[in-house]
C-alpha cells in the first residue's frame, strides 16, 4: 500500500522537465551562503532549459491561519481547508529566475466562482511531503482573501498522490513548514559514486554497515550506516544541495579518477583544509550539474563511520557524514534508530572548514585554474 506523509525534510534537487510550461534558467546569486557558485557561466542553451521559478498550477490547497497562529515554522496550523481549481502561474518577480522561490515571487490566476483567488506571494516556507521513500516539498504563498490566507499552488499531474486528503479532514490541523536553509540540508554523494574499499572501490548504494571502507591515509574502518535520501524538488533547489560535478583529475592527476558529484556543501580535503565542493567551483572543471543532465529523481548518499574520516570517493579525498544536518533528513533514519538505539554526536576533526569562494587560498585557487587548462 502506498503512503504519504509530512517530514521535517529540507530537499530540494531537480526539477521535473514536464513540470514547468516555459524554459528553465540558472539558478541565480542568492544562496545561503553566498552565492559561491552563482556567477559560474552557462550557455545560452543550458540559461534557456532553467527557468525554476516561474511554473503553471492547475489546483490550490487553500488553507485558513489559526487566529495568533505563527507560520514561522516548524509547525503551521489552519482553521479550515479548501481544495479549488484554480489555474494559473507562480512568477520570478525578478524576471531572471532564482533557481528557487524566493519571497519576491507570486502567484496569479484565478476563476469567477468562490472564493476567487487571484494572487499572493512566497512565504519563503515549504510543507515537505514524504511519499515512497521521496520528499516533495511545496511552496506556501499568502493570499490576497480575507478569509482563506495560505494556499499551495500546484500541478496535480505531477504528484502521485492526492495533496488535500493529506490534510485533517475537520477541526484545527497542522503540519511542519521549513524554510530552505542548511540547518535541513544534506551534504551528500550522488547515486554511483565509487568509494574506496579494501577490496576495491565499491558504488556507495551498494555499500552496507560494518563492511570496511579505506581511509585517505590507508586505515580499514568499518561503516556505521549508508544514509539515503531521495528528492523530487518541484521548485528548484537551494544551493547547499546543489550537485556539483567535479570533472576527472580536476583537483591533481586521477583526482578524481572520473567525474564526481557531491552536493554543494560536501568538503573536500585539500592542502590540510577542509573546503565545500560549492566554494570550488570555477564553471569548467568544477560546476553546478546542468539540469539537462539530472535525473527526474536524484537520490543522494552518505556513508557513517565512527568518527569524522576523509574517504576516497573516486581517489579523490572527501569526508565522512558528520551531523551537521539532522540525521532525520534522511529517509531511512527509523531503521538507524532501530538499530542503535539514538542520534549518537560525532565531532568534527580539527582541520579549517572553508564554505565561500573568497576563503579559499588564492594559491590553491591558482593550481586549480591551471588545471582546467591541462
Amino acid at each position: 500500500m502506498r503512503s504519504a506523509s509530512f517530514d521535517f525534510l529540507s530537499t530540494q534537487g531537480a526539477v521535473l522537465n514536464q513540470f514547468l510550461t516555459k524554459p528553465l534558467q540558472i539558478q541565480g546569486a542568492q544562496g545561503v551562503r553566498g552565492g559561491a557558485w552563482a556567477k559560474a557561466p552557462v550557455t545560452v542553451c543550458e540559461y534557456a532549459r532553467r527557468n525554476l521559478a516561474d511554473f503553471s498550477y492547475n489546483r490550490l490547497v487553500l488553507l485558513q491561519g489559526s487566529v495568533g497562529s505563527s507560520i514561522s515554522g516548524p509547525n503551521f496550523q489552519w482553521t479550515q481547508k479548501l481544495d479549488w481549481t484554480n489555474a494559473g502561474i507562480v512568477t520570478d518577480a525578478a524576471g531572471a529566475g532564482s533557481g528557487a522561490l524566493t519571497t519576491d515571487d507570486s502567484f496569479s490566476g484565478g476563476n469567477a466562482g468562490f472564493p476567487n483567488i487571484t494572487g499572493g506571494v512566497y512565504t519563503g516556507l515549504y510543507i515537505p511531503i514524504s511519499f515512497e521513500g521521496t520528499t516533495y516539498n511545496l511552496g506556501v504563498f499568502t493570499t490576497n482573501h480575507s478569509t482563506f490566507n495560505y494556499c499551495i499552488p500546484y500541478d496535480t499531474t505531477l504528484l502521485p498522490f492526492n495533496l488535500f486528503s493529506l490534510f485533517p479532514t475537520s477541526g484545527n490541523g497542522s503540519t511542519s513548514v521549513h524554510a530552505p536553509n542548511l540547518s535541513n540540508a544534506a551534504n551528500c554523494f550522488l547515486t554511483g559514486t565509487r568509494i574506496a574499499t579494501p577490496d576495491g572501490p565499491r558504488a556507495i548504494e551498494t555499500m552496507k554497515p560494518d563492511e570496511h571502507v579505506l581511509t585517505a591515509d590507508g586505515r580499514a574502518i568499518p561503516v556505521v550506516w549508508v544514509w539515503r535520501q531521495a528528492v523530487v524538488p518541484l521548485f528548484g533547489l537551494t544551493e547547499a544541495l546543489t550537485p556539483i560535478l567535479i570533472a576527472a583529475g580536476a583537483i591533481g592527476p586521477g583526482r578524481p579518477a572520473r567525474d564526481l558529484v557531491v552536493t554543494a556543501d560536501h568538503a573536500l580535503a585539500l592542502e590540510g583544509v577542509l573546503i565545500n565542493a560549492g566554494a570550488l567551483v570555477n564553471g569548467m572543471t568544477i560546476r553546478p550539474l546542468p539540469a539537462a543532465q539530472m535525473p527526474q529523481r536524484l537520490v543522494y548518499w552518505h556513508l557513517e563511520t565512527h568518527s569524522h574520516e576523509i574517504l576516497l570517493a573516486e581517489d579523490c579525498p572527501t569526508e565522512s557524514y558528520i551531523p551537521y544536518a539532522s540525521r532525520s533528513v534522511f529517509d531511512n533514519h527509523d531503521a538507524y534508530l532501530a538499530r542503535h538505539g539514538r542520534d549518537r554526536p560525532i565531532a568534527e576533526m580539527p582541520l579549517p572548514r572553508i564554505s565561500a569562494a573568497r576563503m579559499v587560498p588564492p594559491i590553491l585557487r591558482n593550481r586549480l585554474s591551471q588545471r582546467c587548462m591541462a
